[in-house]
């Protein structure tokens, strides 16, 4: 009985040394959770992984908007193109070609001239046009330029990282918060 006992006492001496080394052992990851006091914690592998994932949320939001924003860019420019052809181009030469038998076409090309020139600046104002939707993706980029420095800057303390890429996660997942995202005066010039 003696004999077991010793086997036992140096049993659970040895796993006891063992996982408070290694730091497997809860005690382990709650000294690894809260360092002592006046020393700096810095991110794990899993959290950096963590960070990571909401900085991902951001490349996500600026790959889909940036193609959005490449889209109404290329409509803008479209329905731009088509007021300048129709009204300097058609209308005029209409005119000259013989005004009282092309009335008809010429106040229809003049039309679509003006109401080009309508969509394009309305659009802007409803911040589905191209520049609204360039001037929205300047104001998150703006907006998340420092919380994203600090959320990739590894010498920082992790509690300072993780707020950094929550910040910059919230703004990029929901971008109405952030101050000039739908600024709509911004598509009429003031």
């Amino acid at each position: 009985m003696l004999k077991e006992m010793c086997v036992v006492s140096t049993v659970v001496l040895l796993v006891g040394c063992a996982s408070s080394k290694g730091g497997d052992s809860a005690g382990g990851a709650i000294a690894a959770a809260y360092p002592p006091e006046g020393m700096v914690r810095y991110a794990t592998a899993q959290e950096e992984q963590q960070i990571q994932s909401q900085i991902d949320v951001c490349n996500a939001f600026f790959g889909l908007e940036g193609e959005e924003a490449k889209k109404a860019a290329k409509q803008t420019w479209k329905w731009t193109m088509l007021g300048i052809v129709a009204g300097s181009i058609v209308a005029p030469a209409l005119t000259t070609a013989n005004a009282a038998a092309n009335a008809p076409w010429i106040s229809a090309f003049s039309g679509v001239s003006g109401a080009s020139v309508a969509i394009v600046s309305s659009a802007n104002e409803l911040g589905i046009g191209g520049k609204s939707s360039l001037q929205g993706l300047i104001a998150v980029g703006d907006y998340i330029r420092e919380p994203l420095s600090k959320a990739l800057d590894r010498s920082l303390p992790y509690s300072e990282r993780a707020a950094a890429a929550a910040k910059a996660q919230t703004a990029c997942m929901n971008p109405f918060v952030v101050p000039g995202y739908l600024d709509l005066d911004a598509g009429s010039g003031g």
